[in-house]
């Protein structure tokens, strides 16, 4: 049950693509135009490098693959995270692949920020974002039906993030009523996640702990930095509710935590000149920021 902790909240994250790449700084802007019901975004990762050398052609070469029009999206600290929309494993139901694509990546750029290192931005929007909202909770029930209607809680520490029967017990409510994980209000994002006050307070502590444990992964690392952001986060009623104003009305930046070890290098960058692909030249840290923070 542990890789399935609190299963719409992981869909926050984005997948892993390789954890001997390193990204220094990243930040990530969604603005919702209910007019239009698009979801418009701007990604940008400062200071890419490895740190292992065999990992300069994988790095390399999936950097190639957003610039010549791959659909997928990169965004996160330590490891590059991803939203692969064209992999090969592409959803089966007709609703699921519908969605998936809705997605566009509209430009994909590389360049170097005020510190000479190798750089990127992606600009990205989804069509129809409420029925894509609304295609994604109904898969989140599935899956928790799936998941827990079977499933029987361990008796573990508090430093375990077991889900208890309380919460098994109200996720599955929620999931077999329809009531949906995520919704819009305005240019919020707003959820609501079943679960007990008992293992509210675990969570976190496992989150907490997992996130300092440095033989982890550091996406939790990112999820906690990401929960700091938020501009609601409380447990009432039975149930967490979160509320991403920042995300979908603003920014949200993530730094990896400093390592002494592991200092930028241009391997990828050279890599990606000897290819024939260039930083570009009338792009960097300012123009990207513009893009960030929009005029109105």
């Amino acid at each position: 049950m542990r890789t399935r902790i609190l299963v719409p909240l992981a869909l926050l994250m984005l997948f892993l693509i390789g954890c001997d790449v390193r990204i220094d700084k990243s930040a990530l802007s969604l603005k919702y135009d209910p007019r239009t019901d698009t979801l418009e975004g701007v990604c940008i990762n400062e200071g890419i490098f490895t740190v292992k050398d065999k990992a300069i052609a994988d790095a390399t070469e999936t950097i190639i693959a957003c610039l010549e029009g791959k659909r997928s999206l990169h965004f996160g600290t330590g490891m590059g995270h991803c939203f692969d929309f064209d992999g090969e494993e592409l959803p089966s139901d007709p609703d699921e692949l519908w969605a998936n694509r809705q997605v566009y990546v509209d430009s994909a750029h590389i360049y170097l920020d005020g510190e000479d290192r190798l750089s990127a931005v992606q600009r990205f929007h989804v069509s129809q974002f409420s029925r894509v909202l609304n295609i994604l909770n109904q898969q989140i029930n599935r899956n928790i039906i799936e998941d827990l209607v079977d499933e029987q809680p361990k008796e573990e520490d508090d430093s375990d993030g077991e889900l208890d029967q309380r919460s098994i017990d109200l996720m599955l409510r929620s999931a077999r009523q329809g009531i949906p994980w995520f919704r819009l209000d305005g240019n919020e994002l707003i959820g609501e996640i079943p679960m007990s006050q008992e293992y509210w307070a675990k969570f976190r502590r496992f989150v907490l702990v997992t996130s300092l444990d440095e033989s982890n992964d550091s996406s939790w690392v990112s999820f906690v930095q990401l929960m700091a952001q938020m501009s609601e986060l409380r447990w009432d009623r039975d149930a967490l509710h979160f509320r991403l104003g920042g995300l979908i009305d603003g920014v949200v930046q993530l730094a990896e935590d400093a390592d002494l070890d592991q200092q930028y290098n241009d391997l990828v960058l050279q890599s990606l000149e000897d290819a024939g692909y260039l930083t570009n030249p009338d792009i960097n840290e300012n123009s990207v920021r513009n893009w960030l923070h929009p005029q109105e």
